[in-house]
């Protein structure tokens, strides 16, 4: 194949939790017969397993980039896993179509994703290799989910400084970060919008993906492990990390040492010994990626005004 068939080639990236070493996965089975076989028969797109990126040095950046190429993003959200969810956040961000996949033969699967936040995105059952095929011939994805959630003519881009999730834990690390971040606001006069889970229990996706898609900055905070309800909140978190990073803004998680953080999006989570660790590592992105843009912002329109002026003088 040349180098410009690989270049333009129409390609089914699928997601899925791999399988643990000796151990048999029902799943991992179906999906690598799957696209063996369609890869086999399809002329026209060639299905790819993020599996094909385990070996690079630089496996998060390869398989997000290998999702900005894809045509369709399917992804196997069985198991809830972090990194896939990440993934499915982050191709809906680059609006690509979706296809979503369930095993309701695994315990409790069909609970979970019907108690989650994604229960109003519509999934298809698989059990089998055949399944997976009927439902990419029959091409049972989803289309412009951006658009569906997020009305982009009355949204503006960067009218919002700061989109803050935070811990509902009211531990001492969550209460000092609120603070830092509060009194950060009213320091740089920032405008921000802070998810509060004790003030309000719930919101629906569009409220979020409407208020990332506005942010200029968000700050993710996610449980420990060993907390309670960690599993659900932080798989969560993991989808909204996508959504956010998929949609180009700056993007910051934090979380106690030491989460067991998934490759995807190990570069942009902060893991914190103390609260004082925590308030300085998150002062400092602040500082770096949140207030140094609006200073630049702020002379590149200042000269823009000048570089005007001078040209009604001319004129």
């Amino acid at each position: 194949m040349s180098a410009d068939q690989i270049e333009t080639e129409k390609v089914v990236f699928f997601a899925y939790q791999g399988k643990e070493k000796g151990a048999f996965n029902d799943n991992v089975e179906s999906i690598k017969h799957a696209i063996s076989e369609y890869n086999q028969y399809q002329k026209t797109y060639t299905a790819k397993s993020w599996e094909e990126y385990k070996k690079s040095t630089r496996i998060n950046t390869e398989i997000l980039n290998a999702i900005d190429k894809c045509e369709v993003f399917v992804g196997d959200l069985t198991y809830f896993n972090y990194n896939v969810l990440f993934e499915l956040g982050y191709a809906i961000g680059k609006n690509k179509r979706i296809l979503i996949l369930l095993n309701p033969g695994v315990n409790n699967s069909s609970n979970v994703y019907r108690d989650s936040l994604l229960k109003i995105l519509r999934y298809t059952s698989f059990k089998n290799a055949q399944d997976i095929h009927t439902a990419l011939q029959q091409k049972l994805y989803q289309d412009d989910l951006i658009q569906k959630f997020i009305n982009v003519e009355h949204l503006k881009k960067n009218s919002l400084d700061l989109l803050y999730l935070k811990s509902d834990l009211n531990n001492q690390p969550s209460l000092d970060l609120n603070e830092k971040i509060e009194s950060f606001k009213e320091l740089r006069d920032l405008s921000l919008l802070v998810d509060d889970p004790i003030e309000v229990a719930y919101r629906p996706v569009d409220w979020y993906l409407q208020n990332i898609y506005r942010a200029r900055c968000v700050i993710i905070h996610f449980r420990g492990h060993d907390m309670v309800n960690a599993i659900m909140e932080n798989a969560t978190n993991s989808f909204f990390a996508g959504i956010s990073v998929g949609l180009g803004q700056k993007t910051l998680l934090v979380a106690p040492a030491k989460y067991k953080a998934p490759l995807d999006y190990y570069d942009i989570l902060i893991q914190y010994e103390s609260s004082l660790n925590l308030i300085d590592s998150v002062s400092d992105w602040l500082e770096k990626e949140l207030i140094t843009e609006k200073i630049k912002e702020k002379i590149a329109k200042k000269e823009e005004h000048e570089l005007n002026l001078i040209k009604l003088g001319i004129g």
